[in-house]
């Protein structure tokens, strides 16, 4: 993970990075951290795939009004204008 992710998780988050990666004494990551950042990343995780699919929804909604207005977007024709 490069670290310009790493601050867009702690942004998104609302935290900074030192929280994402506590280090435990002897300079390790301790085992607990772990387990913290791995539920924090599940969470975000879990709240990007329920924001996908809602726009997906608005998506597929915005097509099928487009394609109901398509026909009404070509000039009206003038018959007397015809050749």
């Amino acid at each position: 993970m490069t670290l310009q992710t790493l601050d867009r998780v702690a942004r998104t988050l609302n935290t900074d990075i030192g929280s994402l990666l506590p280090v435990g004494i002897g300079g390790g990551i301790t085992s607990a951290s772990v387990v913290d950042l791995s539920d924090r990343l599940t969470a975000l995780a879990n709240a990007l795939r329920t924001r996908l699919a809602g726009d997906q929804r608005v998506l597929v909604e915005i097509d099928r009004v487009l394609e109901i207005l398509k026909p009404m977007r070509e000039p009206p024709t003038d018959p007397e204008n015809s050749t």
